[in-house]
């Protein structure tokens, strides 16, 4: 018995050194794919939703979606003809790491009513990747949403023709 414990002793060494091995491949394989997805979250872009509400709990507000739970930061302007802001202006990018749990949200924002030109209001929404920086801002990362409505009767009413979207 001692006998045979000391040849499958003999090849503990060898064994140890395939085990070894075979981890360390698969760490680096591991690492390979990581790196790859990582870049690949880095250039991708965020599919991201946004409109005009009013309710009477909030009043008006902008209710943002995403819908692939990417990281993003935006930022947005409400206008009328022609093209005059009737609604607060952020100074910056706001930022947003959407998770599974709340992928939307909303934000109050107050619309100075009496500058309202012809019942026209208009959403223009821009979002980007926030690795967009990383990649010194390509373009091809940044998105641009406009939502068109008309304001009657206290009611925004989208206007019939297609939102449009812009890179």
């Amino acid at each position: 018995a001692i006998r045979s414990n000391k040849r499958s002793m003999k090849w503990l060494p060898a064994i140890l050194a395939f085990l070894a091995a075979t981890a360390s491949f698969s760490g680096i394989y591991a690492g390979s794919i990581v790196e790859k997805l990582s870049q690949e979250l880095r250039t991708a872009v965020p599919v991201v939703t946004a409109d005009l509400r009013k309710s009477d709990e909030l009043g008006f507000y902008v209710r943002i979606e995403s819908k692939d739970l990417l990281p993003f930061e935006f930022h947005y302007a409400v206008v009328t003809r022609p093209n005059i802001l009737i609604g607060p202006i952020l100074m910056g990018w706001e930022k947003v790491y959407p998770i599974r749990k709340q992928p939307a949200f909303a934000i109050p924002t107050q619309l100075q009513l009496e500058r309202i030109v012809n019942s026209y209001v208009e959403l223009q929404f821009r979002y980007r990747s926030v690795y967009s920086v990383e990649q010194n801002y390509p373009e091809a990362l940044e998105r641009q949403i406009v939502r068109k409505y008309k304001l009657l009767n206290g009611r925004l009413q989208p206007v019939t023709e297609e939102p449009t979207s812009r890179q």
